[in-house]
């Protein structure tokens, strides 16, 4: 009768631990889930273009005149360098 018991004991115990370790996985998953929905939301408020333009207006960034930007035509990398460097403005 005592070995039954103790049967019987250590199948409660498993099963509680499996049901433990289920609501923890749930929980786990769930925060997370809520921290990517938080992660993704900074993102877009990073990434939205009006606070772009207002904080590049407070450091008193404007948008290019035309013939003020010129594309690059494929020159080699050393070329592209040396007239950036040229093309920067002095303090």
């Amino acid at each position: 009768m005592e070995a039954a018991r103790l049967k019987d004991f250590w199948q409660r115990v498993a099963a509680t631990g499996a049901i433990a370790c289920c609501l923890l996985v749930y929980a786990w998953q769930h925060f997370e889930c809520i921290q990517l929905r938080e992660l993704n939301e900074q993102y877009d408020e990073l990434h939205n273009p009006a606070r772009i333009a207002r904080y590049a207006a407070q450091i008193g960034l404007t948008v290019s005149t035309p013939g003020q930007v010129t594309p690059s035509d494929g020159q080699n990398d050393a070329v592209l360098a040396q007239a950036r460097a040229v093309m920067q403005p002095r303090p």
